[in-house]
This record gives structure tokens, sequence and C-alpha cells, in this order.
């Protein structure tokens, strides 16, 4: 009898052991479930952070250029003796930055695809 005894308390000693690895097991996937999401929460921040000022000097970028053109269209108009010669100068020299970028997107997607992706890639902590 006392080794039915014995063999009870050593199979509910394992039992009660499984059930205690599994609470523990739960219980590390919870914590990596929620570590994972405030690491992606974290990056978003990051990113959003980073992408307002880049707006704001996109914007002002485009507003210099807006104004840089229209004086450039200007001038060309009064070296070439007609406005309008000046602004259709301008606009040829749109159609062949348009084309030059036409031609090189591919390259300029994988750049900037490039960029985005090491500046993720840089953080001093990874999510595992």
């Amino acid at each position: 009898m006392e080794k039915t005894d014995q063999a009870r308390t050593e199979t509910r000693d394992a039992g009660e052991f499984l059930a205690d690895a599994l609470a523990d097991g739960k219980e590390y996937l919870n914590a990596q479930k929620e570590y994972l999401s405030l690491y992606g929460q974290m990056q978003a921040g990051k990113m959003a952070g980073s992408l307002v000022p880049g707006v704001v000097s996109a914007l002002l970028i485009v507003l210099f250029l807006l104004f840089a053109c229209v004086g450039a269209a200007f001038a060309l108009g009064a070296w070439l003796g007609s406005y309008a010669l000046g602004f259709l100068a301008m606009g040829g020299v749109f159609l062949v930055a348009f084309l030059l970028l036409l031609g090189f997107r591919k390259k300029l997607r994988e750049a900037i695809a490039l960029r985005v992706i090491n500046s993720f890639a840089d953080d001093e902590e990874a999510p595992l």
C-alpha cells in the first residue's frame, strides 16, 4: 500500500507541475503579445514623429520651388522678350524633370524603401 500512495503522490505532483508549466507558458505568451504590441506602438509613434517634420519640410520646399520657378519664368520671359516664352521654357524644364523621374522611378522607390526599412532596423531594441 505504501507504494501505491507514493505513486499517487508522484502522479499528482507531476500533474501539478504540468499545470504550473502550462500556466507559466500562457503568462509568457501573454507577456510577449503585450510586448510586441507596445513595440509596434512605439515604432508607429516614431514614424509619426518623423513624418510630421518631413511633411512640413516638403511643403516648404515645394513653396520655395514654386516661387523660384515663377521668378525664373519671369526672368526667362524678360530675357527672351516674351513672358509666355519664359513660362513655356519653364514648362519644358518641368517636362524634362518629369521624364527623368519616370525613368528612374524604380531606383528611387527602392532607395526610399531601403531608407525606411533601415530606419526601423537601426533601433537599439529589437522585438525578440
